[in-house]
């Protein structure tokens, strides 16, 4: 009950609740982090979330030893980075690095989960498995065995979008983690989950928004073949409209670095590109216009522009205001990933 929240703060309740955030007890922590979770979910509270203290609780369940309480940390975190100082807080509590370890834990829960259900089918001889009692087997404030790895990958990508959104410091600080940062996120920009993949396609986007990232996640993690693939499969009918527009703007945004342009130009975008001009798609034309143009930017590209049959569209785009003359970037155009189906549960 929303009403409750302002009371807990008068009667100090809510400072014991901090306190308790370092409890060795596993029952304790996740009552802690779904308290935590559902004070973080309403905008109301989030004066009270932009103090130190409660960002440190968070991290400190994130760093629990349980994947319900770290389900439950991911979900409050996701909502304390909607607030600029809250990510400040978040980044001098070193929380980074326990919310990828969260991103890992989870991705390792859920290929062990598939590997069981094919062996399982593969023993029985059938094509599905009976999970409904694995599915039933609540593990703790509403959350069933099942539910926790998918649920937790979406989340920690949803927070991640939030942490990385017009924020540099946490941008540069996410790349720099190397693996368990651009690797995890490349991996679910192609999830079957749309909501993930829009969610990873829209941090790699934020990151790719600081010029000391753009050069690593091109050349040393291959984000954009990744950004591509996730283009052209986000063509059909049932996939997201937000994962198409977060790649291209991922696209935009490492195509206005000037040294990179001729590698991208020449990587097989320019096709999938010049469709998004025509796109029904608003933010897709804008997107598409501006990696249009800083492609454009640079001399070795005009060439294979025209040749693939540019020209009309970018002369549509000049005499409608859209092509610059020099490169530039596209922020996050929605304010945070705000809600995700776990916000219901």
């Amino acid at each position: 009950d929303i009403s409750n929240h302002p009371r807990l703060v008068q009667t100090g309740a809510f400072d014991a609740l901090l306190l308790l955030s370092l409890s060795n007890d596993v029952g304790t922590c996740r009552c802690v982090a779904f308290a935590l979770h559902r004070i973080a979910l309403k905008e109301e509270n989030h004066k009270t979330l932009t103090s130190s203290a409660f960002v440190r609780a968070v991290v400190s369940l994130l760093y629990a030893d349980d994947a319900v309480t770290n389900l439950r940390a991911c979900l409050a975190t996701k909502f304390i980075c909607t607030s600029f100082g809250s990510r400040r807080h978040f980044l001098e509590a070193g929380g980074v690095v326990p919310l990828l370890k969260c991103a890992k834990r989870f991705f390792v829960m859920a290929e062990a989960e598939a590997a069981d259900e094919a062996g399982a089918a593969s023993a029985s001889g059938e094509g599905q498995v009976d999970v409904e009692e694995n599915a039933n087997a609540g593990n703790g404030i509403g959350i069933c065995r099942s539910f926790v790895p998918l649920e937790g990958i979406r989340e920690v990508c949803a927070a991640l979008r939030n942490l990385s959104t017009s924020c540099a410091e946490a941008q540069v600080e996410i790349v720099k983690q190397n693996v368990d940062g651009v690797r995890f996120l490349v991996g679910q920009c192609r999830s079957s989950d749309d909501d993930t993949a829009h969610q990873a396609c829209a941090t790699l986007a934020n990151l790719s928004e600081t010029p000391a990232n753009r050069e690593l996640m091109l050349r040393q993690h291959g984000v954009l073949q990744h950004l591509k693939a996730a283009l052209q499969e986000a063509d059909c009918a049932d996939c997201s409209e937000g994962i198409r527009r977060e790649a291209i703007r991922a696209i935009a945004n490492l195509s206005s670095e000037l040294q990179l342009a001729p590698d991208i130009a020449t990587a097989g975008v320019l096709v999938p590109l010049l469709e998004q001009l025509t796109s029904n798609d608003p933010r897709c034309r804008q997107y598409g216009a501006l990696a249009m143009s800083n492609l454009s930017s640079h001399e070795a590209n005009l060439e294979r522009i025209v040749r693939e049959g540019a020209v009309g569209p970018l002369l549509a785009l000049v005499k409608r205001g859209l092509l610059r003359s020099s490169p530039c970037t596209a922020g996050e155009a929605e304010e945070r990933a705000s809600v995700t189906s776990s916000d219901d549960e």
